[in-house]
Parts: C-alpha cells; structure tokens; sequence
C-alpha cells in the first residue's frame, strides 16, 4: 500500500535534516513604532536557532576562454517555517565557526526544506 503523502514527506524531511550540521540565526530590518513617540524606527529581529547546513556549488560562466573564472554559490538548507527575507543577514554558527551571510535570493521551499543563496559578507 501507498505510504500517505504527509508521511513521506516526514521521512524525507528527517532524512534531509540529520544531514544538518549547523545552526544559524535570520536577521532582519523591521519597522517598529515607538510607543512613546509613535515614531516609525527600524529595529534588527533576530530568529532562530535554526538547524542548517550550508552546501557550496561552483557555477563555471560557460565561455572555455575563462576556464579560470568560477564562482562558487552558497545555499542554505533549513527548514520550512524558517522566514527568510531576501536581503536578510544569516549567521551561521557551527563547524567550529561563526560565518556572516546576506540572503542574495528568494528562498525556494519545499514541502521538506527550503534553499536560499547566501553572498559572504565580509567581517570588518
């Protein structure tokens, strides 16, 4: 018999998710009222932890002439529920590390995960 649809998908995502070996931390720009002024304010949320992992994937820009020219992608697995503004700054925190990150793209979720690139920023 057919396993239901929302069990396998259980499955899948627990099998994805064993894989994950860091955790990381969504933090964004939000509009905040003060109460006291009623003043507009941008304040920083942070969500999370959030279990992850991190893959790397190299693009090659296609043209044999600039063999040497790659650039290497980082997406984020993590879970669906995860709200992941684009432009958001993502710490990840794991492997013996702490890594700054921006999201640099829409997330595309998955009933199981989501997958959003990740641009290095660079810790001044």
């Amino acid at each position: 018999s057919m396993l239901p649809t929302a069990k396998m998908v259980n499955v899948a995502r627990r099998q994805l998710e064993s894989l994950y070996d860091c955790t990381c931390y969504v933090i964004s720009e939000v509009d905040a009222m003060d109460p006291g002024t009623g003043i507009m304010n941008k304040t920083s949320s942070r969500d999370g932890p959030f279990p992850c992992r991190i893959s790397y994937k190299t693009l090659s820009p296609g043209q044999p002439t600039e063999i040497a020219k790659f650039s290497t992608v980082t997406v984020l697995f993590v879970a669906p529920e995860a709200i992941i503004p684009r432009g958001a700054r993502v710490e990840l925190v794991g492997r013996n590390t702490k890594q700054l990150f921006r999201s640099a793209s829409i997330s595309a979720r998955y009933d199981t995960h989501q997958e959003v690139q990740l641009e290095n920023l660079e810790v001044h």
